[in-house]
């Protein structure tokens, strides 16, 4: 998720060693609609969370703890690139 964010987003905690292993916190882009990615994710059957606190215009984020395959999140991947056209 790491990589796919960094390549698209862009992180908001950079250094590897901080990072979450279990959420990805992604920068928010100019133009970006959070309601609007979630909306079409959740006719897909998936949801991502927003960004909290001081940031949470500027972030939102990606879990991939749990109960979640890499397939479940590949598959993820691949819906945020169909609904935001990347």
């Amino acid at each position: 998720v790491r990589d796919w964010a960094k390549k698209h987003f862009g992180v908001w905690v950079e250094d590897e060693k901080s990072a979450s292993k279990t959420v990805t916190a992604l920068r928010t882009k100019e133009g970006f609609d959070f309601k609007l990615l979630n909306s079409e994710l959740r006719k897909r059957g998936k949801v991502v969370s927003g960004g909290y606190g001081k940031i949470e215009a500027e972030t939102w984020r990606i879990g991939h703890m749990g109960d979640h395959s890499l397939e479940v999140i590949q598959a993820l991947l691949k819906d945020i690139e169909e609904i935001l056209h990347l």
